[in-house]
């Protein structure tokens, strides 16, 4: 991930995650870190603190006060740790900037003494057998396609229907797409995963409200017929720019922290958020499924479509980033 991504989990995490939100350091960074699919050691802080002064747990290698603050500007886990403290430390990013804690820091030369005063610096490398990549996506930003309760805002309801995913006029009143005959419940996968990483590069979490504005914005931007995704595009959501391009090398771009939209057999879209190097073929690559809007590995989402889980039954491949 870059540290864009990187200070928006963490970012997301103090916000929404309740166990973020006391005086705990060790619960705020395996919260953190648990939105991120970075490992910590079971325990109190003082087990942490020696589990990880071991220099061999996970990818956890120790560094300088420097080279931490370095991997967290380049999108990589870091941390400062004694027996009684834990910091995550945070890029430092003057775009997106993540509210400075007791727990949470971005080290500079305005860091006092006493703030790091007994840290032992680790930077994450990456774990043993599971080195996934951009697991930090979760079902905070998932979308459903089917979602009943997502509802017109006041004033923008076009017709008699009220639920937004149920209406043809979504598309060709409100989206102007009139092309278009269906709905997001019948054909909208390809939107709704546009949608879902809007709402994760954006940072926000999947309430109605948030679902519905990041549905239609990525309609907008879709083709005249039904709103299918175009081949590339680039359009905001949320004040973030997004580029949606065709791809040829879907693992690369998962490693370096974007993500892919598949295409299964001319039938159904899902959203790649990760790849699980431990696993091959379609079982490493890890999906955000607008089908009932649940995480899945492809296999499982290609199964449910009655699709052979082989990766020639892929038939486009986009990234978005």
């Amino acid at each position: 991930m870059n540290k864009k991504q990187y200070n928006n989990v963490i970012e997301h995490t103090l916000k929404c995650e309740q166990s973020a939100q006391t005086d705990d350091c060790l619960a705020t960074a395996r919260a953190i870190f648990d939105n991120m699919g970075v490992a910590l050691p079971q325990g109190d802080i003082k087990t942490v603190y020696e589990t990880i002064s071991t220099d061999n747990y996970m990818g956890w290698k120790p560094c300088t006060m420097q080279e931490a603050q370095e991997a967290a500007n380049n999108g990589t886990a870091a941390i400062g740790i004694s027996e009684d403290k834990i910091v995550v430390l945070s890029a430092n990013d003057e775009e997106q900037p993540v509210t400075q804690t007791a727990s949470v820091m971005t080290l500079d030369e305005n860091t006092s003494a006493y703030a790091v005063d007994g840290l032992r610096y680790y930077a994450y490398s990456g774990g043993t057998t599971d080195t996934t990549e951009h697991r930090i996506f979760n079902s905070n930003y998932l979308i459903n396609q089917v979602n009943a309760n997502i509802v017109y805002p006041s004033g923008e309801k076009p017709g008699t229907e009220n639920r937004a995913f149920y209406d043809p006029l979504f598309y060709r009143t409100v989206c102007g797409k009139s092309g278009a005959s269906g709905t997001i419940k019948a054909s909208g996968c390809g939107i709704c995963c546009l949608a879902m990483y809007a709402l994760y590069k954006s940072g926000q979490s999947n309430t109605n409200v948030n679902q519905y504005n990041a549905v239609k914005a990525a309609t907008l931007y879709g083709t005249n017929n039904d709103a299918d995704l175009k081949s590339s595009a680039t359009y905001s959501f949320g004040g973030e720019s997004i580029t949606m391009a065709v791809t040829n090398s879907p693992d690369n771009e998962l490693t370096s922290g974007n993500c892919c939209i598949f295409y299964i057999a001319g039938k159904h879209f899902v959203l790649v958020y990760g790849i699980d190097y431990s696993k091959t073929g379609t079982d490493k690559y890890l999906v955000a499924d607008p089908d009932g809007g649940q995480l899945r590995t492809l296999t499982v989402a290609m199964t449910r479509r009655n699709v052979s889980a082989n990766m020639s039954n892929i038939t486009s491949k986009r990234v978005v980033r």
